[in-house]
């Protein structure tokens, strides 16, 4: 979940992120959620994935869609096993930089 805060001329600016699921909330952006020296502990989303429902036009449009936030944590114990059990085919994999 993001909080944001009206700021100048009526813009709203984020200015925390909280997992949806825990409330857990993020140290810095939104891949900072544990922050621990040379630690890595983040959920980056390289693929978007929403639900969108509304009206579309050449010059523009507007609707609602889901946008989720998710803690490593969460995205890990919860998400990753729920989706397995739904079907899913995720597999743990290696990573190097």
């Amino acid at each position: 979940m993001k909080v944001y805060e009206e700021k100048i001329y009526k813009r709203q600016e984020c200015v925390k992120r909280e997992c949806d699921l825990c409330g857990k909330v993020s140290l810095g952006d939104e891949r900072e959620w544990d922050r621990v020296s040379w630690e890595v502990n983040q959920t980056i989303i390289s693929i978007k994935i929403e639900q969108r429902e509304g009206y579309s036009y050449p010059e523009g449009g507007s609707g609602e869609l889901y946008n989720i936030d998710l803690c490593p944590n969460c995205f890990k114990y919860k998400l990753v096993p729920f989706l397995i059990s739904q079907g899913a085919k995720i597999k743990q994999e290696e990573w190097d930089s």
